[in-house]
Formats: C-alpha cells, structure tokens, sequence
C-alpha cells in the first residue's frame, strides 16, 4: 500500500521543522477546486440541467448532490483546520482523493462532456492531487480508475443517450485528454516534489544543527556560572543529556589509576556501564566510539540496552584525567550529534581550566589570608586579627567575655632548656586551649589568639557561660589545661597560668577591654596564680544578662 507523503503541519512547539513534501499552498489550492466542482454539480442540478425520468439517473444525480454536500464541507474544514495549523490531508489522503474523484465524475455527468472544456478537465484534478501527494504510480491508477467509472456511468445509466460506440470514442479521448495534460503536470510534480523534500531535509538538519548550537551555547553559559569545578563537570554531563544523549556522566582517572564517577544524569531509569569503559582510551579533542555491533563491546553494550558509547577527555594533567562519557539507548549516535558532542567537551574543557585556576587563586588568597591572621607558631590568631574581631563585636554590642592568660614558668623552660623547648612548650599550650569545652564546636564568635611572647587571649560570648560561676570554672579549665607536665624537646616540662577576665561594658575600646583583662591578669599573677576577675566585671555581667533578656 502507498504511503502518503509527510505534509507541511506547522509547529510553533520550538525551532524544529516537520518535512515539507508537499506545498501547503497546493493542498488549498485542491480544496477550492474542490469547491468549484461541488458548486457545479449542485448549480447544474438546480437550473434543471438533467432530465428526471430515469430513476437511476434521478438516484446517481442525488447521490451526486450528496458528494458536492460533503465536498464543500471538506473545504470549510480544510480551510479551519489551516488556521488551526494542521490540514486534513495528514490524516485522511485517500479519502480527500476518493472524494475528489467522485466529484469529477459528477461534473462530467452533469455537464456535456463533448462541448464543455470544464468536463473535460474535471478528471484532471484528482489525478494531480495524487501525483502531488502520494507519486505517479498511484496517479495513474485512480487516472485509469476513473476513465473507466466514468465509461461505466455512460454505459450503464441514462445520462447519455448516444450509441455506445460513441460514448466508447467519446471516453478514450477523455482518457486521452487526461493522459496528456495530467501525465506532464504530475511528472512535473514529482520533480518539484522531490526537491522540496531535499530543501526540507537540508531544512530539517539546519534546524537540528541550530537547535544543537543553541543548546550548546546555553550549556557554556550555565558552567560558566558554576563556582566550583565539582558543579561545572556536573553541568557538563547534565548538558550533554540536553544535546541528544540518553545517559551522561564524568569519570576521574585518578593518579594512582583509580577512577571515580561524579555527575551523572540520565532520561529516565538507567544501568551505568562498568566505570572504566572508554575512560582509558578516551583522549583530548577527539570523540572515541564503541557500538553495539562492535565485536568487543556489543555484548556489553547489549546487556544495558545501549546502542552506542561515547567518550572525550576534558582535562588531563599529573594528577589525574577528567574524561566525559555518554550513552544512547534507541539508536547509534549521528555525525552531528558527535560533533555537537566534541564542540561541548570544548567548551567544558575551557571552562574547568578556568574554574581550576580560580580554586587555585582561591586556596592561595585563603591561605594568605590565613597567615595574615594567624600567629606562625601556634596557628592560633594572632594580636592584629584579635583586635579586628573585638571591635567587631563592641561595634555590635556583642555580649563578650575576654580571658588574658600569661604563663607562668615559660621563662625558665627557655633558661634552661633553650628556645626551641620553649616553641614547643607554646604549641602545646595552642593545642590545650583548642580542646577546651568552648572551642568542641567551630564557632565563629568564640576565638583563641596569641598576642605574643607567652601571652594568650580567649574571646567567648556570654551565651556559652552566661554566669560568674560559669566563666570562673572556665577559667579553672584554662589553668588545669596549661598545669598539666608536658615533655618538650625530650624533657619534662610544666608550666603555670595567671588569668585575667573581663567582661565587656558600654564606651570600652579593643586596647582598653584588653587592658581591663590585662590588669586582671597581674592581680592574678601577684595572687601567685589562677583566675583574676576585673573589678567592673560582676556588675557588667549582670548588665550584660540584663540586655540578653
């Protein structure tokens, strides 16, 4: 059976464009004839044209009358179903044609098929709109199908009253008429179909290439709005789904020839294949292939329901290879898909580059950052960094407890043992204050800093000891931490503390509240050690509570 050719059905759905094997214009153009050939059969019946006194003329013209009905309802729909952006000529051919064959006949019985040039055209246009819509084969049956309906109608029924050899002459040259005006036109036809349908795959491809430019293009831009170079192979792989592949993910070949996977996306439910497929042959700038037909991987391939595998490296240094997969599940890849495909590891590849420059700028301004704020030694902050973060909190009217610890006995270990022990006896006590109760969770208010020599500073908010009792046993802590013996350079060490605390009041300064604590610590140290608080601290703390609630 003949398969109608795809028609011209408009789409506003997105860029892509249905094949174009037949003009819409023409398929009008069929429906007005349409139209015409109705609207004479109805007009010859009314003006009396045909004589009623056979009952199976008076049948057929009835009949006749009925075709030309549908005929012109076919052509109002045609042309609402246009407007609407889809023809009837999409669902129904053959019952278009059937139709329009019909009339034509009709239009040859009623109207003298000797005198009138219209009958003898009338044939004609069923013939082309097969050729047009279908090729010549199938026009030239309904051409011959209709040749002889037409001589059956003459033979058979009282719409002609001439011998039958004459209505036999009569219909070859009608068969005659058509072969040479039809057969021309639908060759013709043919041609020019042809070549529409070459300008509508190259169309049709043109728009895919776009399509796939397009989206490429988005792609770029998306990974280039990634922060991290985690995300923008995450972005590669999910954008690599948008260009026609069902299944994308990004494999590292790590240095020690492990591999990982990360980011991977797919169009529904999916079985990735073993990790190490393609990702070690995978190479830069160009597009590895393995299919389903291949003898090595068809198996494989087969039992994930895959029909072809694909696979470019996007970077590769000493420490390791970032290499792009992806899979298609229906068919085996196209050239243009490969193509978009290498474009896109372009664009990724030029993009991780970038995001792995801007982590490194990044890591290397943290860790400056880092020794900007940091005393080398200890790794707690240092003097500049914990004025900065006191002002920040006086200039929120942050409520703040501040411990000032001097060691006690640090000047002998450095006598006696020499200054490399005495390094070692401050790192030790860096690393007893981070173990305090205060500093078991990372947070950013509660910060301990060294301000040089054997001096350290604890900055707490009060919503961690929010009573005397409280930040007095802290300080018990603090002490009880620093006492503990210590072996430095290979000998035994201990050392003691003298604690100042103070707590923050309204018109103090960074140096002052410093200060407040610092005076706190020498009446500790001339009390022979311990905690030491401020004169002004009780009531402020009192205050402070007071402000909280």
């Amino acid at each position: 059976m003949f398969e109608p050719r795809r028609l011209d059905v408009p789409d506003n759905s997105g860029p892509s464009v249905e094949s174009i094997s037949t003009n819409e214009s023409a398929l009008i153009a069929f429906a007005f004839t349409r139209a015409v050939l109705s609207l004479i059969i109805v007009g010859s019946v009314l003006s009396g044209g045909i004589e009623r006194t056979n009952s199976d003329v008076i049948l057929i013209t009835a009949a006749f009358v009925l075709v030309a009905a549908v005929g012109l309802f076919s052509t109002a729909r045609t042309l609402l179903h246009k407007y609407r952006k889809r023809l009837i000529y999409a669902h129904r051919p053959w019952a278009v044609i059937l139709l329009d064959s019909a009339l034509a006949i009709g239009v040859m019985a009623v109207i003298d098929a000797e005198t009138s040039p219209l009958a003898w055209i009338a044939l004609i246009a069923p013939v082309l709109e097969t050729a047009v819509l279908f090729s010549m084969a199938p026009a030239a049956m309904v051409w011959i199908g209709l040749s002889l309906a037409f001589l059956a109608l003459r033979l058979s029924t009282g719409f002609s009253d001439e011998p039958a050899a004459e209505t036999l002459t009569l219909a070859i040259q009608q068969v005659l008429a058509v072969l040479l005006v039809s057969g021309p036109a639908a060759l013709l036809s043919d041609s020019t179909q042809q070549r529409m349908d070459d300008l509508a795959d190259a169309r049709r491809s043109a728009d895919q290439v776009a399509d796939r430019l397009r989206r490429i293009a988005q792609a770029a831009s998306d990974m280039s709005q990634e922060n991290s170079v985690e995300s923008v192979l995450a972005s590669a792989s999910h954008s690599a789904v948008t260009i026609g592949f069902d299944h994308a993910d990004v494999v590292l070949r790590h240095a020690d020839g492990t591999l990982t996977s990360h980011g991977s996306h797919s169009i529904g439910p999916f079985r990735l294949p073993p990790i190490e497929i393609l990702t070690r042959e995978a190479v830069i700038g160009s597009v590895v292939t393995i299919a389903a037909d291949d003898d090595e991987h068809g198996q494989l391939l087969h039992a994930h329901d895959l029909s072809s595998g694909h696979a470019v490296q996007i970077s590769s240094d000493g420490d390791s290879t970032v290499v792009l997969r992806v899979w298609s599940k229906r068919r085996r890849s196209t050239e243009q898909e490969l193509r978009a495909l290498a474009l896109l590891a372009g664009h990724a590849r030029e993009i991780h580059h970038a995001a792995e420059l801007l982590a490194e700028a990044k890591a290397h301004s943290d860790q400056l950052l880092y020794e900007v704020r940091h005393d080398g030694l200890t790794g707690l902050a240092n003097r500049a960094y914990v004025l900065s973060s006191l002002e920040e909190r006086i200039s929120t009217n942050a409520n703040t407890a501040l411990f000032f610890i001097d060691l006690d006995g640090f000047k002998q270990i450095n006598d006696t043992l020499g200054h490399r022990a005495g390094d070692a006896a401050l790192v030790h006590v860096a690393e007893r204050l981070r173990t305090l109760r205060a500093f078991e969770v990372d947070r950013p208010d509660t910060l301990a800093g060294r301000m040089g020599g054997d001096e350290f500073i604890i900055i707490l908010p009060l919503t961690v000891f929010d009573t005397m009792v409280a930040l007095e046993q802290f300080g018990a802590a603090i002490d009880d931490a620093i006492s503990r013996p210590m072996t430095v350079d290979g000998k035994n060490a201990q050392l003691g503390s003298s604690i100042g605390l103070a707590i923050l009041t309204d018109g103090l300064d960074a140096d002052q509240f410093i200060s407040l604590a610092d005076h706190a610590m020498y009446e500790a140290k001339r009390a022979g050690g311990g905690l030491h608080v401020a004169s002004t601290s009780v009531g402020a703390l009192a205050e402070a509570n007071g402000r909280a609630s």
